[in-house]
């Protein structure tokens, strides 16, 4: 959209996410819209805004990632979350956490094991959010028949699965891909959420060759790595709570999201999570 909200050449507002340039609505990333409005915005005011632009306590992620970093007159704002997370939302980490290898059977089989007692202790309710497919399909199979209620696979943000989800009120669904975002599931259609492991991005050659602009491997880990996972967290929470009085258990089965052994749940922990 153009700053100021310009109206299409059809009468209608450019959709969020996409932008009119000409006579054609491009649709954009955030990344690359903010981009678009730097080059094309000549001077005006542009306002950028969105649920999931802060990591953690900061805009340094997204500022970075649109070139805003860069702008002296970029000011940023917060406005308090509507959700009361420490009312309505427990985030529950298993005492018995998998040091196993991932992707080996044996995480597999951790990870089948911790979600047939979570979806029995919610009488289904579940929507279980996977990083890969291949991971979903894996548990999937180990679980499908021990499962008291029913379990449906979506496969790329497929509505037909989603919808038969949703009708069964009390039914499990295994998901990955674009189901971390723009999917809504108001109520108690989904009274557990569960992740298997954190959103960290998958590398590849694009950002082996961001890494290589950074002065170490930790480095880059922290500035991009870690903002990255937080982001795609927070999306993942949203499908769970979509109202003010929504409730949700979320259940993360990473060991990279416990504290380590003798380390105090401190606030600096905390804020790898939705506030």
């Amino acid at each position: 959209m153009r700053p100021g909200g310009e109206r299409s050449p059809e009468g209608g507002r450019a959709a969020p996410g996409h932008f009119w340039q000409g006579r054609r609505c491009m649709g954009k990333g955030a990344a690359d819209a903010a981009f678009a409005l730097l080059q094309t915005a000549g001077g005006v005011p542009a306002i950028l805004t969105s649920g999931t632009l802060k990591a953690g306590d900061s805009f340094a992620h997204a500022a970075k990632r649109t070139g805003l970093d860069a702008m002296r007159q970029v000011q940023t704002f917060a406005a308090p979350s509507p959700f009361d997370y420490e009312k309505n939302c427990l985030l529950f980490l298993p005492p018995e956490q998998s040091k196993a290898q991932m992707g080996s059977e044996k995480e597999i089989q951790y990870l089948a094991r911790q979600i047939c007692q979570l979806v029995n202790a919610t009488c289904g309710h579940t929507l279980i959010l996977f990083t890969s497919y291949s991971l979903m399909g894996a548990v999937y199979r180990l679980v499908r028949d021990k499962l008291p209620f029913e379990s449906i696979k979506v496969w790329q943000h497929s509505q037909d699965a989603i919808h038969r989800f949703k009708e069964a009120h009390n039914a499990v669904l295994f998901a990955a891909g674009s189901c971390w975002e723009g999917i809504d599931f108001p109520g108690d259609v989904v009274s557990s959420l569960i992740i298997p492991r954190l959103p960290f991005p998958v590398p590849d050659s694009l950002s082996e060759a961001e890494q290589k602009r950074y002065f170490s491997l930790q480095d880059y880990i922290q500035a991009v790595v870690i903002p990255g996972m937080q982001v795609k967290l927070r999306q993942g929470f949203g499908r769970a709570i979509r109202t003010e009085t929504d409730t949700c258990v979320v259940s993360i089965l990473d060991d990279r999201a416990a504290p380590t052994p003798g380390e105090d749940i401190t606030e600096r922990h905390w804020k790898r999570f939705p506030q």
